[in-house]
């Protein structure tokens, strides 16, 4: 994976979030599919706004507080 510049996705994130809800307030003329829509990128740039302010965690830290019989099943099953 190639490294991630964080303050410029979440600058992005943050932009589309503005933008959408500036289309949706200041136009009067959507339809309620169109709103929708709006409404749908505010949710997921919400969404993504959170996961890029989360702390990143490997699967080797994540996995090491698990119970070692589902690490064990987990590991199996990809195999």
């Amino acid at each position: 994976m190639e490294p991630v510049d964080l303050a410029y996705m979440r600058e992005f994130v943050e932009e589309c979030s503005r933008k959408a809800l500036e289309v949706s307030l200041h136009s009067e003329s959507l339809t309620n599919l169109q709103r929708g829509r709006l409404l749908d990128i505010l949710l997921w740039a919400g969404e993504l706004f959170l996961l890029l302010r989360a702390p990143r965690l490997s699967p080797v830290g994540s996995m090491a507080s698990a119970d070692p019989k589902l690490v064990s099943h987990a590991a199996a099953s990809r195999h």
